[in-house]
């Protein structure tokens, strides 16, 4: 009438009991374990005996229902399973792969035991009058090279299990007795069990169950279906068949005869041992059993074997009446070659303020910066089989100012990863006065070659094509013909990461970029950039989910044509406000704007608080995942899981010419009109202005709706007065 069932949900594992007749149900926490494989009731239904996985081993535990406590049974490297009360809970009958008959920890290293299974009786009765360490286990079967499962205890005595000894899962029945082995002050009794089959089917039998009134439910397989059939057990009694063993077991004897092991306790070796020790083939190497060592002394013969050839006679296979040959075991699918065929991997629909492809924009006269505003955007991607191959593209739709559409295309079949993509954007420039559409078309290859599991180098090459079409806004623009420029570019990375995610926004380890880029105009070869950059970041973990993350980055241009850094905000700037009133530096004679780009984060001003050829920033949190901390356990709100409070601080600059104190920075230049709109004079003057700013204050994470959104109230610095609290919301992680 109860139904009991393990399962784990959020990291723990729960043990529901359901009562079929009244539905109540109770549910247990299962603590210190990993996984439940098999469990069994006691027979006064006060106590449970389970398989569970715990630190990688899978041993016996019991668990006592009312006391709600916990005992472990056996502790080795051994695979103990699908243990089951027997003789009024008195025993315990389970299947392992153990090599002896004593409850002990076996060996200090990770050895590979053979997969075959025996069946072992636990005296559970005794248990408080020895060490588990002293006990010794009842052995029921001894069969090296067959395999036993799944035992029940019957009603008439005995117990029932599977094994495969002829090649075909049956069931088998042990009858466990004893005899008077000798007698000095008390009697000793040695302990045996007799075996017989009950079963002589030509399919597996796949599970079995025996309920208190020894009926017997068996799941077959019957071609690609599986087949339930109850029968009673009393039929089966009477059995003893004698099962010859299938085509295919007589090759699995044979194979298991071509050795000789002289330690038959424990079936380990090296293979530096195998080819020490084989006289005979230096070369063979014998793989049924291993272990991962290369530190066993070669004079220590207790666990290296001397493996000798029995026998070179070939062997013929013999058809057997009634059972299969082991032709009419294989597969009759005919073998063919891989053929790519593609899966859906992922399909998003969701809002975002970032551009798909980011790319420099083109230099707007420092008095704006573009944003592509809260706008829809949608991706949809494809895989293979073997993920050598993997397809993604996207659109942007933002009115009719800004518009994106990208098709990328990578091969990942071999080291050396190619991608292939093609990108185009879309959106209206205020250059002075004049109102333009820019078209941007751009084609991307790019290889990255992994140098280990940590860092690759990564070239691009590209060709930008811009496109300027000016709108219809007047006349003069009407006669105003279309332009259009093209630009090649290079682009050569290295990258290192070897992070930790921690969870979302929180990492331990170290990752960093240095970069450079070389744009050519063409075919004016006298206009070129190039671009130098690094981002530095290490997160340290200052106590579990406490992470204090910092970060210094910097780059500068170079060449005919340069490259403008906004300093000031933060990235994904829901409502992102720009200073216009900070002119653009001046540029030697020959030298111009071509592209602008934002330089973050730096919180407690608005963009383009400092602009330059040249920037550098550092940046420094304390994120503190505040319920995560405290609550070691996983919470049903995604909101709560993921909530952060964030202390942070911002330091920065961004200067034109050698340094940002030079006489030469632009920061420190400015006119003054005499006059007002009469201006009856102009007059230059030098002001000696901080050209470092930075800023300081407190932040808030959390994922909402599947969005992780930041909130940072930050209050700037600069010439040493404070310039105010400002609030931003963005949409992205990290700095």
């Amino acid at each position: 009438e109860v139904l009991s069932l393990f399962y784990e949900e959020k990291g723990e594992l729960l043990w529901l009991k359901y009562n079929v007749v009244s539905g109540a149900e109770v549910i247990d926490k299962i603590v210190q374990l990993e996984k439940i494989l098999e469990a069994s009731y006691s027979h006064d239904g006060k106590k449970l005996v389970f398989s569970a996985v715990k630190k990688g081993k899978t041993d016996i535990y019991v668990y006592d229902i009312r006391a709600r406590a916990q005992e472990q049974i056996t502790d080795d490297f051994f695979d103990d399973r699908s243990p089951v009360f027997i003789n009024e809970s008195k025993g315990i009958v389970f299947s392992s792969n153990r090599t002896n008959d004593t409850m002990r920890v076996e060996g200090g290293k990770n050895f590979v035991y053979q997969k075959n299974a025996d069946l072992f009786l636990y005296n559970y009765r005794i248990k408080k009058g020895y060490k588990f360490s002293d006990q010794v286990l009842r052995r029921i079967t001894k069969t090296p090279f067959e395999h036993e499962s799944q035992p029940y205890e019957l009603k008439a005595g005995g117990v029932l299990y599977l094994s495969d000894k002829n090649g075909i899962i049956n069931q088998w029945k042990a009858t466990l007795d004893s005899a008077v082995s000798f007698v000095d002050t008390i009697i000793h009794y040695r302990y045996f069990s007799e075996t017989r089959a009950l079963s002589n089917y030509t399919k597996n039998v796949l599970w079995h169950s025996v309920n208190s009134q020894d009926y017997i439910g068996l799941v077959f397989k019957n071609k690609i279906r599986s087949q339930l059939q109850t029968i009673n057990y009393n039929s089966l009694d009477s059995n003893n068949y004698f099962i010859p063993k299938t085509a295919f077991k007589k090759i699995d004897a044979i194979k298991d005869t071509v050795v000789k092991y002289v330690v038959p306790v424990v079936k380990t070796i090296t293979i530096d041992s195998i080819r020490r020790k084989r006289i005979e083939d230096p070369n063979y190497i014998y793989t049924s059993y291993y272990l991962f060592s290369d530190d066993v002394d070669g004079d220590n013969d207790s666990v290296i074997e001397v493996i000798k050839p029995s026998s070179t006679k070939a062997f013929t296979p013999l058809v057997i009446s009634g059972f299969p040959t082991s032709d009419s075991l294989a597969p009759k699918v005919k073998l063919r070659n891989y053929e790519l065929s593609f899966r859906t991997q992922n399909v998003g629909v969701q809002l975002d303020n970032r551009f798909l492809n980011p790319q420099y924009q083109r230099y707007s006269g420092g008095t704006s910066y573009p944003n592509p505003g809260m706008n829809g955007f949608m991706k949809y991607s494809v895989v293979d089989l073997m993920e050598d191959y993997y397809i993604v593209g996207g659109f942007r739709i933002g009115g009719f100012e800004s518009n994106e559409v990208f098709l990328s295309y990578v091969d990942r079949k071999k080291r050396l990863d190619k991608q292939y993509l093609l990108y185009r954007n879309t959106h209206l420039d205020l250059d002075l006065g004049e109102l333009n559409k820019n078209v941007t078309y751009e084609g991307i290859y790019r290889l990255s070659y992994p140098l280990s599991m940590v860092d690759r180098i990564s070239t691009t090459f590209s060709l930008r094509y811009d496109q300027f079409l000016p709108l219809s806004a007047n006349k003069d623009l009407i006669n105003t013909d279309a332009s259009h420029e093209f630009w090649p570019n290079v682009r050569l990375d290295y990258t290192f990461d070897n992070t930790r995610n921690l969870g979302v926004n929180l990492f331990s380890g170290m990752r960093f970029k240095v970069f450079s880029e070389y744009y050519q105009q063409a075919p004016e070869w006298d206009k070129q950039m190039l671009t130098l950059g690094a981002d530095f970041r290490n997160y340290t973990k200052i106590h579990r989910t406490l992470i204090w993350a910092n970060r210094i980055a910097g780059g500068t241009s170079l060449g005919s044509q340069r490259l403008m850094f906004y300093m000031g905000g933060v990235d994904s700037w829901m409502s992102p406000d720009f200073n216009s009133e900070l002119e653009p530096g001046k540029l030697s004679d020959g030298e111009n704007y071509l592209f602008q780009t934002l330089a973050t984060n730096l919180r407690g001003f608005d963009q383009n608080v400092r602009n330059g050829t040249s920037f550098m920033v550092l940046n420094s949190e304390i994120r503190w995942p505040i319920v995560k901390y405290f609550v070691r356990r996983p919470l049903t709100s995604s909101i709560l899981n993921n909530f952060q409070v964030v202390f942070f601080g911002d330091v920065g600059t961004a200067w034109t010419g050698f340094s940002p104190f030079s006489k030469g920075n632009s920061l420190n230049e400015g006119n003054i009109i005499i006059g007002g709109v009469a201006n009856t004079g102009t007059i230059s003057l030098r002001t000696n202005r901080e050209p470092i700013v930075g800023g300081y204050g407190i932040g808030a994470r959390s994922k909402i709706w599947g969005y992780f959104l930041r909130a940072d109230w930050g209050w700037g610095l600069e010439d040493g007065l404070n310039k105010g609290r400002k609030f931003y919301l963005s949409l992205t992680t990290d700095f």
